[in-house]
């Protein structure tokens, strides 16, 4: 076996341990865990709306997220997402940037996931 996989308690090789982008360390971020990057999409909407919008999850850690949308959403505005069928999250707005048309916005999981629920979002569920 590589000793960068390990084998999940389903069976399947996983590496052994994600690629995160450690915490920056500077006075102005308020990161508060590790995060990876993601190259896939995930459904969300504003809660008391009902309109559900595919867009682009740029990074997630236990704590939050990342994602891009096309428009901008209030500090605090929760959003409900769908990272996978069935799987919905919960996460708080807590910046929202423009971004070239669009804009990136970061989020708080109002309930903190494991680094496994990290993987399993990252790669499991691709669209």
């Amino acid at each position: 076996m590589n000793d960068t996989l390990r084998t999940d308690s389903s069976g399947r090789s996983r590496p052994a341990r994600l690629l995160l982008k450690p915490r920056v360390s500077s006075p102005d971020q308020k990161r508060t865990s590790d995060r990876t990057t993601t190259h896939r999409t995930v459904l969300a909407r504003v809660e008391g709306q009902e309109k559900q919008t595919e867009v682009p999850l740029l990074d997630l850690s236990p704590t939050g997220l990342k994602i891009t949308a096309g428009q901008e959403l209030d500090q605090e505005a929760v959003l409900i997402v769908e990272v996978a069928p069935g799987r919905i999250l919960q996460a708080a707005v807590k910046w929202c940037k423009a971004a070239d048309d669009n804009f990136h916005i970061g989020a708080e999981w109002t309930e903190r996931i494991s680094i496994d629920d990290v993987w399993k979002i990252r790669s499991d569920y691709e669209r």
